[in-house]
């Protein structure tokens, strides 16, 4: 998620760049105030905080390289399993009702699915998605609070997963939980599935709920998983706050190359560049320089097309003439910058390297794996085409091994049910200290960079998947760097309006 977020900001501070280089607008005072969390009252607010940073004392741990198309959950240490088991009695303790009207069932042990169902079997049901596992805190003596100990200070709540994502999870049983405690029964049949091993690829949880939803036949209308957020203060001449909700999710292919040169004793080097070191430092350099060509898709054309919207004529007036006249040649500008360059471009990186192990033998067998991560429409011939004409320049030597395959997502869903997530964004997170603006947010399509959760279940969606997260990251206050860092927080009030956006989800896509 941490890098998902970085890329949405560093899209739209781009264009904050281009604008402040053509014309440096006047400082402007960033006007926006989130609305209070209405329909809780002070008391259930209370508790539903104390709930929040109690759930961040858990220790469940994904530690180990991740395993994109599989897994037994054998990364989890058994102190984390213990704390899985203590967090499954806490949640059963502190949402009685979820457990209770909802069939609830564990997958692989750990995962959890739950189902409520609703009164209109006809209608294909809502799931919504987060993962209960985090990544290790690093240095503790860094934070400035117990990355476990649930601190609520200064007005936010401290922990390991607070922003990635275990909150999410929390704010999805809160609104359900209130919803039982109102007497409220959907019309739509609700889902909700909690992975154990997000973190690590999601091989053991998601890939096996999703597993048996399929066989089951369930088919989702809509579902939603972690993503995009809300950004405030990233492009000064915009007053309202930015949300970027991922539609598609890039791929992910690693190969393993082997390359094969001269060897030799070390006291008789090659001086042709025949050897395999030479040969090696040759492909490796190649990977970097030459990658596969920038180029626009869809979620990125509807990104530009709303922040055209939102700026003045004269930077809004290219933007859209290069949008529909030259996409390639904004493509290739968008690929300039370090942040944007893996939104517009099927991205490679040499990872790891192997050859040799004696110091005075020159190896004749080298091994390097390539990582790619493949925009909607790429495929494994595709890559497989790029790196071959690659090593190819420097060598005919070589083989090539497939290590993973996971093909990017696509890019479809039903208008009505990215409204509708819109419409919850615009309620909950608008400007509001500005009533006649309008609109009060920017909300846009987007891509995300990662690997989800949700990619599980695109197969199982009739009407789409998005990628959002229902709180504010603001850049001012270093929310971003917080993600897989040190001190994560979430502020009390964000907390609260992320609980109020699921309940008026629920409400909006599975009510009367």
């Amino acid at each position: 998620m941490r890098r998902t977020a970085l890329l949405a900001s560093a899209l739209v501070a781009l264009l904050a760049t281009y604008w402040r280089l053509a014309a440096p607008p006047k400082a402007v005072e960033w006007e926006w105030e989130a609305p209070k969390a209405s329909s809780l009252t002070g008391e259930e607010a209370d508790k539903a905080v104390q709930r929040g940073a109690q759930a961040l004392t858990y220790r469940i741990l994904s530690e180990e390289e991740m395993v994109e198309d599989g897994g037994d959950g054998s990364h989890l240490s058994d102190d984390s399993k213990e704390e899985l088991r203590k967090f499954h009695s806490f949640l059963r303790e502190k949402f009685p009702l979820c457990f209770t009207r909802m069939e609830v069932e564990t997958v692989n042990e750990w995962s959890l699915l739950m189902h409520w169902p609703g009164t209109d079997k006809e209608k294909a049901p809502l799931l919504l998605l987060s993962h209960l596992d985090v990544v290790p805190p690093g240095n503790e003596s860094l934070w400035s609070v117990d990355p476990f100990g649930g601190a609520i200070k200064d007005g936010y709540i401290y922990g390991r997963g607070a922003l990635d994502t275990r909150l999410t999870a929390l704010a999805i049983l809160e609104a359900l939980e209130k919803a039982g405690r109102e007497g409220w029964t959907p019309e739509r049949s609700i889902y909700v599935a909690f992975g154990h091993d997000e973190e690590v690829g999601g091989g053991a949880g998601a890939k096996n709920v999703a597993e048996i939803l399929q066989g089951r036949g369930v088919r989702f209308e809509m579902v939603l998983d972690e993503g995009g957020s809300v950004t405030t203060g990233t492009i000064p001449v915009v007053k309202v706050p930015i949300a970027l909700v991922g539609v598609a999710e890039k791929g992910s292919y690693v190969l393993k190359v082997t390359l094969h040169g001269a060897g030799g004793h070390t006291s008789a080097p090659m001086i042709d560049g025949s050897d395999t070191p030479s040969i090696t430092g040759r492909v490796v350099a190649a990977f970097q320089k030459e990658q596969m060509s920038p180029r626009m898709t869809k979620p990125i054309v509807a990104f530009l097309e709303t922040a055209a919207s939102f700026l003045p004529a004269p930077f809004a007036l290219p933007l859209k003439a290069m949008i529909y006249a030259t996409p390639g040649g904004l493509a290739q500008l968008l690929s300039r910058v370090q942040l944007i360059n893996p939104l517009v471009r099927t991205t490679n990186a040499v990872t790891v390297g192997k050859f040799g192990d004696r110091i005075n033998v020159i190896p004749n067998q080298a091994d390097i794996y390539i990582h790619y991560r493949s925009l909607p429409g790429e495929s494994i011939s595709s890559v497989l085409e790029h790196a071959r004409s690659v090593i190819e320049r420097s060598t005919k030597d070589y083989s090539i091994d497939i290590l993973e395959t996971r093909n990017p997502s696509g890019d479809s869903y039903l208008p009505r049910n990215f409204e509708l997530v819109e419409q919850c964004i615009v309620e909950i997170f608008g400007n509001h200290s500005n009533p006649g603006a309008s609109p009060s947010i920017m909300v846009s399509p987007y891509i995300t960079i990662g690997g989800t959760d949700s990619r599980y279940y695109e197969k199982l969606s009739n009407g789409g998947v998005f990628k959002f997260s229902p709180m504010v990251l603001n850049a001012q206050t270093n929310d971003f760097s917080r993600i897989h860092g040190l001190d994560e927080r979430i502020s009390v009030e964000n907390y609260l309006l992320m609980i109020e956006f699921y309940s008026r989800l629920v409400e909006l896509s599975a009510g009367n």
